[in-house]
C-alpha cells in the first residue's frame, strides 16, 4: 500500500480542490497500520489475556466495534460484566490515544488546542478501566469476544479512503453553504460511527488554512461526543442496564475531565 504514495500527486483536485490523492492515501495507510497493529497484538496476547486486552487492543482498530462485540458477549454471559465494562472503557481510551497519534503525525499545529484534552481523556478512561478489572481467575476464564483479530483487509482500507474523500467534499460544501454550523452538524453525524475520518478531514482543512484551529477543535470534539454517545447506547441497549451504568459513569468522568482540560487550555 505504501509503495503507491510516491506515484500520487500532492495537490487538490475536484470541487473546492478538496481531494488530495497523496494525503488521502497516506491517511489510509496510517489507519490501516494502526488497525493491523491492534489485530496482531490481540493474536499475540492470546485468549488467556482475557476480555480486558481484547478491548484495549481492539480499540486500536475500532472502539465502536469492540464495544458492540463486548456488549453482545456480556448479554450472553452476565458473569463477565466487570471484564466487559473494563474492556469497553479501555477500547475508548485507545481511541483517544489513536487520535493523539494522528494529530502528532499529521497536524502537530493542533496539538496545543487538542492534545492535552485527548491525553487526559485517555488517562481517565484507563484509570476507570483498571478499577473495573476482574480478578486474575476471572480473566483467565474469559476469552476474547470481538472479531478484532480478523485481518484489516484491503477492501476495508479502500472503504475508509472512500469515506474520507466523501467527507472531504461534504465538509467543504457544508462549510460554504451553512458556515461552521454545517461543519459541526456533519461532525456529529459522522462521529456516530467513526472519529478518524472527520478528524483527518478537519486536520487537512486546518493545514490548508481553510479551517481555523478553534473550529477544527470544536468539530473534532463534537465527533468524539457523538461517538461516545453511540457506544453508551450500545452498552445500554445490547449489554443491559448493569453494563450501561458502568460504561456511562466511566465515559462521563472522561468527557468531563477532557472538557475541563480543554477549557483551561483555552484560557491559558
Amino acid at each position: 500500500m505504501k509503495g503507491i504514495l510516491p506515484m500520487l500527486p500532492d495537490r487538490g483536485f475536484g470541487p473546492y480542490e478538496a481531494l488530495n490523492p497523496y494525503r488521502l492515501w497516506w491517511a489510509v495507510v496510517l489507519i490501516a497500520g494502526l488497525s493491523l497493529c491492534g489485530h496482531l497484538a490481540i493474536r499475540w496476547t492470546g485468549p488467556s489475556r482475557g476480555i480486558f486486552w481484547t478491548g484495549l487492543l481492539g480499540g486500536l482498530a475500532s472502539s465502536t466495534a469492540a464495544t458492540l462485540a463486548l456488549a453482545r458477549r456480556c448479554r450472553k454471559d452476565p458473569a463477565i460484566l466487570r471484564a466487559a465494562s473494563s474492556g469497553i472503557l479501555a477500547a475508548s481510551a485507545m481511541m483517544f490515544l489513536r487520535m493523539t497519534a494522528l494529530v502528532l503525525l499529521l497536524q502537530p499545529a493542533l496539538w496545543s488546542s487538542m492534545g492535552a484534552a485527548m491525553v487526559v481523556g485517555a488517562a481517565t478512561l484507563l484509570g476507570a478501566s483498571f478499577l473495573r478489572l476482574p480478578s486474575e481467575a476471572q480473566s483467565e476464564a474469559t476469552t476474547p469476544a470481538t472479531d478484532a483479530g480478523d485481518v484489516f483487509d484491503l477492501s476495508t482500507a479502500l472503504g475508509f479512503g472512500l469515506l474520507l474523500g466523501v467527507l472531504a467534499l461534504l465538509t467543504r460544501a457544508a462549510q460554504q453553504w451553512m458556515g461552521d454550523a454545517g461543519l459541526y452538524a456533519l461532525s456529529l453525524l459522522s462521529g456516530l460511527l467513526d472519529v478518524d475520518a472527520i478528524l483527518l478531514t478537519v486536520m487537512h482543512m486546518n493545514g490548508q488554512g481553510a479551517l481555523p484551529t478553534q473550529a477544527a477543535t470544536i468539530a473534532a470534539g463534537l465527533a468524539v461526543v457523538a461517538n461516545m454517545t453511540m457506544k453508551t447506547l450500545l452498552s445500554w441497549l445490547i449489554g443491559g442496564t448493569a453494563l450501561g451504568w458502568r460504561v456511562t459513569f466511566g465515559f462521563a468522568a472522561a468527557m468531563t475531565a477532557a472538557a475541563l482540560t480543554a477549557f483551561m487550555v483555552s484560557k491559558a
